[in-house]
């Protein structure tokens, strides 16, 4: 299942790629908007291929063969007759994303903050004319780089209790987008399908 998931997330890679190495070679003026516009795209196209893949992966897995997850008229089939539960599915994925980075962003403020003061200091050391503690110059940056380390080695602890959130908060919406991919594909009723080549 993780092999459809994965190959179709390649595929849009490279088309991606194309499209962005075939810019290059188009003579506009304004490149960089239509680059901006072209990886807004791509951020959205990647939203619909992790909930696809994981239907595509989903289908395979009923069928017991890696082919049927490749058959896109079938998924799109799928997509094209309940666009709404894909819809809240996508939904779902993105306020995973919302909550995944609004948590990074306050580990990393409550992170920058504790370290500031080491790196105000070294910078201070390093862009300054002034001595540390009393010290001249020389003896002032062994004591800025200690301080640094001892910043970083203190940032540790913090460091794994914040992947450890983190990596709680995705395990909990990947398994919610898979319950609601599982729920939505449920509705198709899978033995009416039949055969699939």
């Amino acid at each position: 299942a993780t092999v459809i998931e994965v190959c179709w997330a390649l595929l849009l890679l490279v088309a991606y790629s194309l499209l962005t190495w075939l810019l290059g070679y188009i003579p506009v003026y304004n490149r960089s908007g239509i680059q901006a516009v072209l990886d807004l795209v791509f951020a959205i196209c990647m939203i619909l291929v992790s909930v696809d893949g994981t239907a595509a992966a989903v289908r395979a897995t009923v069928y017991e063969k890696l082919g049927t997850g490749f058959r896109f008229d079938r998924i799109f089939d799928m997509v094209r007759a309940d666009f709404g539960g894909l819809c809240r599915m996508i939904g779902i994925e993105l306020l995973g994303g919302v909550i995944y980075a609004a948590i990074s962003l306050v580990f990393f403020i409550a992170s920058a903050g504790f370290m500031l003061p080491s790196l105000i200091e070294l910078f201070e050391y390093l862009f300054g004319n002034s001595s540390y503690y009393g010290y001249g110059l020389a003896n002032s940056y062994p004591l800025a780089i200690q301080g640094v380390i001892n910043s970083v080695t203190g940032l540790i602890p913090v460091l794994v209790v914040m992947a450890f959130i983190l990596n709680v908060v995705s395990v909990i919406f990947t398994m919610l987008v898979n319950n609601g991919v599982a729920l939505w594909m449920r509705q198709f009723d899978v033995p009416a399908w039949g055969k699939s080549s």
